[in-house]
């Protein structure tokens, strides 16, 4: 038994003895060993770190990752100089990664028009609208809007409303931001972003007071509502606001149809619309339509359900002469 543990030590020895000379022997070998090492080390060290902890090991050297790991610590560490110095090193045709680094740090260093140029390179439209938010939050709206429509070239569908929305609350450019929306709704018209940017449309068009536009755009978003839901989905609010453009704009049986067609769907979207909110409209749309009975009635309703309304109580008042 003591012969084969001794046989056993002698062994591990001559084996540690041989690992040493090798170690020595061939050339880089203890830098390899020293990568590889780290490369342990830095897995497990990851594992066992929050996803946004930045102070992680620093790989040797010699690591063929080396400058790709300290260029991602400098981002964690919001250090955009340290990063850009390093992504210079890192971009090449084939590998992309250090143009994104650069981009970020791009970012982190303000210069976002920099990159917007990154982004627009690479497609990358989810990070052309965080730099447009980025810039907008920064002040440089000239920046932003670069930003912005950078993205809604690249994807339609997720930067139409945004650009929009930038250009008429940022800007107060509102013949540009119905320009976009026009321009979308032309050219994509089985995308399912129609219904966001007819709701859009929809509120430039009443803010100017173009109530026919705006029945019309009413019409096109129910219609749209299949392709965003499965099935032939129409929500009573839609007709709701319908039918007080269409009353805004002077087109009394239309209004009528429209605010019928919500009352007959109310009951399915009952959360969606409040039924006494219906039937004040419907009564409004009626007295205005010269359909004192059918006002009378729906401003009744009105009542039964909330018996303080005081603008179903005026038009009662109004139309019976009961004061």
């Amino acid at each position: 038994m003591r012969e084969s543990v001794s046989l056993m030590g002698r062994y591990v020895l001559l084996l540690a003895v041989l690992v040493g000379v090798t170690l020595f022997a061939i050339p880089n070998a203890r830098q390899a060993a020293a990568i590889n090492l780290w490369s342990v080390r830095y897995a497990a060290e990851v594992h066992n770190l929050p996803r946004s902890q930045a102070a992680l090991p620093l790989p040797p050297d010699g690591h063929p990752r080396a400058t790709l790991w300290r260029a991602i610590r400098a981002l964690n560490n919001s250090d955009g100089r340290t990063a850009l110095a390093l992504s210079e090193r890192l971009t090449t045709e084939e590998d992309r990664t250090g143009l994104q680094i650069m981009a970020r740090a791009y970012e982190l260093l303000g210069d976002f028009s920099a990159a917007t140029e990154i982004w627009k390179e690479t497609g990358n439209s989810d990070a052309l609208l965080r730099v447009a938010d980025s810039a907008t939050e920064a002040g440089y709206l000239d920046e932003a809007l670069e930003a912005y429509y950078a993205a809604w070239e690249l994807d339609p569908l997720e930067g139409t409303d945004k650009l929009a929305s930038f250009l008429e609350r940022e800007l107060d450019d509102v013949a540009a931001a119905e320009a976009v929306l026009l321009q979308s709704l032309a050219s994509y018209r089985s995308s399912r972003g129609r219904p966001y940017w007819l709701r859009c449309l929809v509120s430039i068009l009443e803010a100017q007071n173009r109530w026919s536009e705006a029945a019309e755009a009413y019409q096109q978003l129910i219609l749209a509502y299949p392709l965003l839901y499965p099935g032939d989905r129409k929500i009573s609010r839609d007709y709701y606001e319908m039918a007080w453009a269409y009353h805004m704009s002077g087109q009394a049986q239309e209004a009528i149809a429209a605010v019928e067609q919500a009352l007959k769907l109310n009951p399915d979207h009952p959360k969606k619309m409040p039924r006494s909110d219906l039937l004040r409209r419907a009564g409004q749309i009626y007295e205005f339509a010269g359909e004192t009975e059918k006002a009378l009635a729906s401003y009744r309703q009105v009542l039964i359900l909330r018996p303080n309304d005081k603008t179903a109580q005026e038009a009662l008042e109004r139309l019976t002469g009961d004061q």
